[in-house]
Parts: structure tokens; C-alpha cells; sequence
């Protein structure tokens, strides 16, 4: 059977996955991680491992960008780049890679829909424990779920569980009590949702931002403690990584978890340096790096003759899951007509040809291009008459610059698009600042654009959640019309009206452009010289499967 099947649930909510995005009142079919192959593993319970040869080497890592904060619920950013550190220290329910085509068990060892549909239960790894010897069971997902809702705790994110049942839609509990997360023995979590989704759905668009926090070494704490605790200088988690030190922005120490119940690593230290974006590849060939972020990833054909040269291996991602686009910030740019506008002046093919070298073809809609779900009759072409004419209908000031925050990898393009937007009349200042920087000024109106890139996946509603109006986001919008887009979608139980439905919603968001869409790519990976059984896609669902990892 083809990795497929979030998909095909989402269409077809058949007996497989279970009930996926329906309304239905019936009960949903029961949904198990043994339904797939790529959940196979999910029903037996792993021991951990004697450590392995290498045990007494170090991995050098790479990262271009630096981390924000050690607390995966109160970072500015929320990047790409801490997650990937989080991933170190703290369990995730799962382990997901192929942009959610594939699914494996972390801390849950299996998972299956209960009878109304709406609730997903984890059964969890009885081997798990945390870094001090303590055993990490249920009640430490319930405690972290009870902790980030709590209304009095004010992070600088917000939303993580809005999802379920009990929380508004800033993700805070309605009342005392009120969030559905259960644990009905040590090792079963069982959380209610207000939208039904198979297991694995909810894995795909949930999982990177869902970590579990010791509930002994934290529950001692008032809330008005929590965020400035001594914990977080260094936190003790249950993840394959256990902190040793930090150069705050600069360097990371872990030490291998020999203890971990899915196996220790094949390493004794991991060491994760910030350089330069344009330096990975060449820190690779002479040996600097073992690794760097993101599976080894380069997203130009230049890069591949150089890496294939000195001796490497390339290996292409399966899908085109790798997402640019432009931020627009509609509060300060408030006019769906010039957002529009500095749409259509954009080439996106010119733009995606000089960033990725072919890898990348032009966009539309967020959406995979090659889902079933992408809107097709949206159109990726430029029309400087058709962008002139809205400026002049939206009454746009030609004396208007507005600030571009970028980071330092993507000042090429920047000044490519700054370039092409001046054709159509609309003027573009460049600030570069790092990217916690860039989405904190966003947020606060002190930037009116910047340019971000994700990893998406093939489920067709993974980026709407950034257009709630509800909850502030770095789009700044609050048109309500988004979220009830969105929660059609949801309801609707036709497969067919459903399908429709999403492409609607497309053409809605083409329509009042409340962020650019600049194209989709896809991934080359360089594979390490020295460190066997890395999986390069997983990066892209910012985790990696270091447990696996042995260092030659």
C-alpha cells in the first residue's frame, strides 16, 4: 500500500484510518497504528539498547540559525531550528518523516480513535523514563497539557492546544477542568478533540509542537514561577540528548542518553555549532560537520556538483514538500488590493529558478502541488498591468516604503523581489535581522513584510491554522472569514462537496492574498560520510532519528 493514506482518509473517511475532517454523529471506525505499514512497529514495546561501538565519538552538527530558547512552549519564533533542539530533549508522541507519509512510534507505542471519533488514544512505551530515572507515564502529558492552558501562564506563543476540546481558540482552557486530556491509567492518554481526525492526522499536524515536560520536577512551581525556573537553564527531558552546556546563540553540548527506550544513540556527544548558511556544505566536505539541520539538505544543482565532486552521495526528497513564502502583515498593509498587487508583480518562476536552480517550480496556494487538494486554476504568472491597476484602485501612496525583515540566507532574493516590485511601482526597504527577530517584529508591526520557509505536508489544511483570526499570528490578520473557511471544510461529511470546498478556499485566499506563496521545492540530501542510518526526510517534520544515528 502506498504511504498515502492520511490522504486518502481525508477524502474518502473509510474504514481504514478512521472518520478524518467528517461531522458525522455515528461513531468513526476504529483507527490503529498497525493499520499501515508504516506503523507496524507500533504495537510492541522497545527495551533500550547496550551501547554501541561508537559510543565514544562525537557528532559535529550544523545549524544556520540558532535556537531561541530551551522551552518548546514559550519561544518567539516558534523556528524550525529550536525544534530541532526540543527534538533532542524532549519525547514527542511519534517520529514522523516523508511530509507525513510516514509515521513510527516514539513515546506512543500505538494509537486508535475511540468510539465517537473525536478522541484519539495513545497507548504509551512502558519503557520510557526521564534523564533522572523517574518513569515518564501518562500524567506527564496531562500535566504539560493542563500547564500550557492554563489561562494565567502567558507565553510568548500561543494556541498549541487549541485543538481540544475545553480550549478556545487561543488554546487556554475555557474553565477549571475543562480541556479533555485524560489519563485513564499510567500508560493511556486520551485526548478529545473538536474536530474529528484519524491518529495519524492529528500526528501530522500536531506532533512537532506537542512535547511532554516532567510533571515531578515542575508541578512545585506556581505559574507565576514556571517560565522563569531554574529548570529551563537546564532542562532534564526524556529525549535521546541530555544537556551538558550552552554558548547562549552559539553552541549546544549533549550527551548521548544510554538509557533511552528506543536505544542509545551511536555516539557520546552531540555538539550543534551555528555557522553561516553558506558554509554547511563546505564544513561537510572537509570534515567540520558530520551533519547539518534539515537532513543535509541543498536546494541548488550548483551545491550538488560540488558535493558530488568531493566524493558524496545525493539522494532527492520524495516529495516537494519545501514551502517559500512572503509575509505580509494585514494590519499594516490592510488593502487586499495591494497585497494582491505585490502578488502579481512578482515572478515567481525567475524567483524560484535563481533560489533553487530547478528544484523549485512556482506556487499558487501552500498547498502540496502535488496533492490531489491543490487548486490548479490558480495562476502562478505575472501581470504588471493587472498589479498597476489594483495599486491605482486601492488609491496606493507611490511615496509608501514598506519594511522587509529578512534573514541573512535570503538577501539574494530579497533584493530580487525588492527589484521586481519597484517595476510595479511599490517600494521595498531591506532590514536583515536574525529570525526570531524577524517574526517577533511582525507580530508587534515593526516589520510590514518578511519571507519564511516550512515543510509542509500533504494534508490539505497544514498551514490554515496561521490564518486564525482569533489568535495573533504573524500574518496579524483578523478577518474572521479564515477560520470559518476552515471549520466548513471540517464539517462537511461529502467527500466530493469536501474537495470542492478546498479548492474554494484556494481561490478565497489567492483572492485576498494574506501572505505570497512563492513556490514549492523539493530537497537534495548529502549523505554523511560518517554517520550511518540517518533518515534525511525526517528533518523536514523537524525531527531527527538520533537513536539510530552511530557515528563510523
Amino acid at each position: 500500500m502506498k504511504n498515502n493514506r492520511h490522504l486518502k482518509s481525508f477524502l474518502l473517511g473509510t474504514a481504514v484510518v478512521g472518520i478524518l475532517l467528517t461531522g458525522c454523529s455515528s461513531p468513526a471506525s476504529k483507527s490503529t497504528s498497525t493499520a499501515e505499514p508504516q506503523t507496524k512497529e507500533s504495537g510492541t514495546q522497545t527495551t533500550p539498547e547496550e551501547p554501541k561501538a561508537a559510543y565514544n565519538s562525537t557528532v559535529n552538527y550544523g545549524m544556520s540559525t540558532a535556537w531561541d530558547t530551551l522551552n518548546p512552549y514559550d519561544s518567539a519564533s516558534g523556528s524550525m531550528y529550536s525544534q530541532m533542539i526540543w527534538d533532542k530533549i524532549y519525547d514527542r508522541l511519534a517520529f514522523v518523516s516523508q511530509a507525513g507519509q510516514v509515521i513510527k512510534p516514539r513515546n506512543a507505542s500505538s494509537w486508535e480513535n475511540g468510539d465517537d471519533g473525536k478522541t484519539v488514544i495513545f497507548h504509551l512505551n512502558q519503557n520510557a523514563k526521564w534523564q533522572d530515572g523517574e518513569k515518564l507515564t501518562a500524567s506527564d502529558w496531562v500535566y504539560t497539557i493542563n500547564l500550557i492552558t492554563n489561562p494565567d501562564l502567558i507565553l510568548s506563543n500561543s494556541g498549541y492546544f487549541s485543538f481540544l476540546e475545553g480550549t478556545d481558540s487561543s488554546g487556554k482552557a475555557t474553565g477549571e477542568g475543562s480541556v479533555k486530556a485524560e489519563a485513564p491509567d499510567d500508560y493511556t492518554l486520551k485526548l478529545t478533540l473538536k474536530n474529528p481526525l484519524s491518529p495519524e492526522d492529528f500526528l501530522v499536524l500536531y506532533n512537532r509542537n506537542f512535547y511532554v515536560l516532567p510533571k515531578h520536577l515542575l508541578e512545585n512551581h506556581s505559574i507565576d514561577e514556571i517560565k522563569a525556573a531554574d529548570y529551563w537553564k537546564a532542562p532534564v527531558g526524556s529525549g535521546p540528548c541530555i544537556y551538558e552546556s550552552e554558548i547562549v546563540g552559539s553552541q549546544l553540548v549533549f550527551l548521548s542518553n544510554g538509557d533511552y527506550y528506543l536505544g542509545a544513540p551511536g555516539f557520546e556527544r552531540l555538539v550543534v555549532n551555528v555557522i553561516a548558511s553558506s558554509n554547511t556544505l563546505s564544513s561537510l566536505i572537509s570534515g567540520e560537520l558530520d551533519y547539518f539541520a534539515f537532513g543535509n539538505g541543498i536546494n541548488n544543482q550548483d551545491d550538488r556538483t560540488v558535493a558530488e565532486t568531493s566524493g558524496f552521495q545525493i539522494t532527492e526528497s520524495k516529495a516537494k514538500s519545501n514551502f517559500v513564502e512572503v509575509i505580509l502583515n494585514n494590519s499594516s498593509i490592510s488593502d487586499s488590493r495591494i497585497r494582491l498587487a505585490m502578488n502579481e508583480s512578482l515572478d515567481k518562476e525567475v524567483l524560484a529558478k535563481a533560489s533553487t536552480q530547478g528544484l523549485g517550480s512556482a506556487s499558487a496556494a501552500y498547498v502540496l502541488p502535488g496533492s490531489d487538494y491543490y487548486n490548479k486554476n490558480l495562476d502562478t504568472g505575472r501581470d504588471l498591468d493587472k498589479a498597476k491597476g489594483l495599486l491605482a484602485e486601492a488609491g496606493y501612496d507611490p511615496g509608501k516604503v514598506y519594511k522587509m525583515a529578512i534573514g541573512e540566507s535570503r538577501s539574494s532574493l530579497a533584493a530580487l523581489m525588492q527589484q521586481q516590485w519597484a517595476e510595479a511601482g511599490i517600494q521595498v526597504e531591506i532590514i536583515t535581522v536574525d529570525v526570531a527577530t524577524m517574526f517577533t517584529g511582525l507580530k508587534e508591526g515593526k516589520y510590514d513584510i518578511g519571507i519564511s520557509g516550512h515543510q509542509g505536508t500533504s494534508f490539505p489544511l497544514w498551514f490554515a491554522n496561521n490564518f486564525s483570526s482569533s489568535v495573533k499570528n504573524d500574518f496579524s490578520i483578523t478577518d474572521p472569514a479564515y477560520d470559518e473557511w476552515r471549520q466548513k471544510i471540517y464539517n462537511e461529511t461529502d467527500n466530493a462537496k469536501r474537495k470542492q470546498l478546498l479548492n474554494d478556499y484556494q481561490a478565497f485566499v489567492f483572492e485576498n492574498a494574506p501572505f505570497i506563496p512563492l513556490w514549492h521545492s523539493g530537497t537534495l540530501f548529502v549523505q554523511s560520510q560518517t554517520i550511518q542510518n540517518v533518515d534525511y526526510e525526517a528533518a523536514g517534520m523537524c525531527n531527527d532519528n538520533v537513536w539510530e544515528w552511530v557515528k563510523k
